[in-house]
């Protein structure tokens, strides 16, 4: 069994190295194989330079800054583990969570696996949390879905789903997030959801206003005719 697991980043110099000591740590003293796939998107600080002073790290980038989404599937088009998954480069998830993710995949029958903040509510500001969930159930009900917490940044899938996922994905900011989950419906794909303990950052990228409306219109994209249609033609 082969682990791939993503790191899509941006900017992340001030955190990139412990993140990688800590994920590299945690995965030679539990895995024989791995693969850690850092995504520098278009950076213009020094996180493509650190990423590759780690021995072994794969290291992907590109000069123009092109969103979250995009460097996550080009971390999947890359990937060549039996699991996959993708994780923030600012260690707001524990590397804990991937073994606790892999006893899900080996006890049922799911496809994906969804990472659910547990602690959410405790950790965010109050604007944000009042905005996050009014969000959360206006996509879980325009894409139909039962998994609480599409915006997770902890997800993982075997490797022929997520090959499938991200071969089709089109959205590439916020809103890529609720794509692959509503793409795991589209193509049968069974997910199911692990609770995780979430570090919340103070000097988050995320812009509620802003970032609020690139989710509005990614939602709308999703419904119209012609994305359906182009999904439906690569099934």
């Amino acid at each position: 069994m082969k682990i791939s697991v993503i790191i899509p980043a941006y900017n992340e110099e001030d955190i990139i190295a412990e993140m990688l000591s800590e994920y590299w740590s945690f995965l030679t003293n539990n895995f024989t194989e791995f693969e850690i796939i850092v995504v520098d998107d278009g950076s213009l600080d020094k996180t493509l330079e650190i990423a590759k002073s780690f021995e072994n790290t794969i290291c992907i980038s590109y000069k123009k800054n092109k969103g979250k989404g995009y460097a996550v599937k080009r971390g999947f088009l890359r990937a060549t583990g039996d699991y996959i998954f993708f994780t923030d480069a600012d260690l707001s998830y524990s590397p804990e969570n991937i073994s606790r993710a892999i006893s899900i995949f080996q006890k049922t029958k799911a496809s994906g696996v969804m990472g659910i903040r547990t602690n959410i509510d405790r950790d965010y500001p109050f604007f944000r949390r009042l905005v996050s969930k009014i969000f959360a159930k206006l996509v879980r009900y325009v894409i139909s879905t039962n998994v609480t917490d599409t915006q997770c940044g902890f997800k993982g899938f075997e490797k022929s789903t997520g090959k499938q996922i991200f071969s089709r994905s089109q959205i590439f900011d916020f809103g890529f997030d609720f794509e692959v989950i509503y793409l795991s419906g589209v193509l049968g794909k069974p997910l199911a959801t692990l609770p995780v303990s979430f570090k919340h950052r103070k000097e988050t990228k995320v812009h509620m206003l802003r970032d609020s409306v690139r989710i509005l219109k990614d939602l709308i994209y999703i419904k119209r005719s012609s994305f359906n249609e182009n999904i439906q033609k690569t099934v």
